[in-house]
């Protein structure tokens, strides 16, 4: 029992020491002044786009035909993306740093290395719903700071990419949309069940 909670402390101990070196590098490692402009120019565009454009679209034409429409004009927002990210070659977005460091984590612990390479799916998912196909597909492409454009492996993770994070964002959306449209029968719905609650009323 003594040794299990030495070697559960060790592990902690070693993790959150791993995590603060890699948040030193991160800052070492990052073009502040790029990345700032980059991420700031690149946050206006996708919040236009994911909040005004794909909700005006899904609105107009539905979740099915809307969600077609705008997997197209996402592919071609990536890909515009991605040429120019390899045309400049230059790290706006913070990806290669947090690619070169991951790089250097996984050479020196083993435990990390099996990690990464256990969870690369659930990494995959997790960077194509919270982000867009261009910013998985810079991240998991093999190289760090190559900007060499796209092998077979990356097409694939690209198209999938697109799917995936399409398909979740239509989900979103569509869900918010159905929210919004019935929020005043919800409100109603429930005002009757305080009153209820409040009078001692059952249904």
């Amino acid at each position: 029992m003594t040794i299990n909670l030495f070697r559960m402390e060790f592990f902690v101990v070693n993790f959150f020491e791993v995590l603060v070196r890699l948040s030193l590098k991160v800052i070492k490692k990052m073009d502040i002044r790029s990345m700032s402009i980059g991420y700031t120019l690149t946050s206006i565009l996708d919040n236009f786009f994911d909040y005004v454009v794909y909700t005006a679209v899904i609105i107009y034409c539905g979740p099915f035909r809307g969600g077609l429409v705008m997997i197209v004009i996402s592919a071609i927002v990536s890909l515009i993306y991605i040429k120019g990210y390899d045309v400049i070659k230059k790290d706006w977005m913070g990806i290669e740093a947090i690619k070169e460091i991951r790089e250097e984590v996984i050479a020196e612990n083993k435990w990390i290395a099996w990690l990464v390479l256990k969870g690369r799916w659930a990494e995959f998912l997790f960077v194509s719903c919270k982000w867009d196909p261009f910013i998985t597909t810079a991240y998991m492409r093999a190289g760090v700071s190559q900007y060499n454009g796209m092998s077979r492996q990356d097409w694939k993770v690209f198209w999938l990419s697109l799917i995936v994070s399409n398909l979740w964002w239509i989900l979103v959306i569509y869900t918010g949309i159905s929210i919004a449209t019935n929020l005043r029968e919800i409100l109603l719905v429930a005002a009757l069940l305080t009153n209820a609650f409040f009078e001692g009323r059952t249904f």
